[in-house]
């Protein structure tokens, strides 16, 4: 993943863990980040896996319930 470094993708895309941030608005910065893919086989494997981990981690239905029933919990 390349994505905007922007608050709100900062959650999901960990900078060189689980893909690459480029600057806003920047699109040098952005064709950079994917030529480095394009030419990084290891970078990009190691990116995919631990992007699809801390998705499913994080973001899979079973923890999103989780974090709604602790939060409704807590309002009762």
């Amino acid at each position: 993943v390349v994505a905007s470094d922007l608050p709100a993708l900062r959650d999901v895309v960990l900078d060189g863990e689980t893909g690459l941030l480029a600057r806003p608005v920047d699109a040098d910065d952005v064709a950079a980040k994917i030529a480095r893919l394009l030419d990084d086989d290891d970078l990009r494997e190691r990116l995919a896996t631990n992007g699809r981990a801390r998705v499913v981690e994080r973001f899979d239905w079973r923890p999103v319930g989780e974090t709604y029933r602790g939060l409704i919990e807590d309002l009762l």
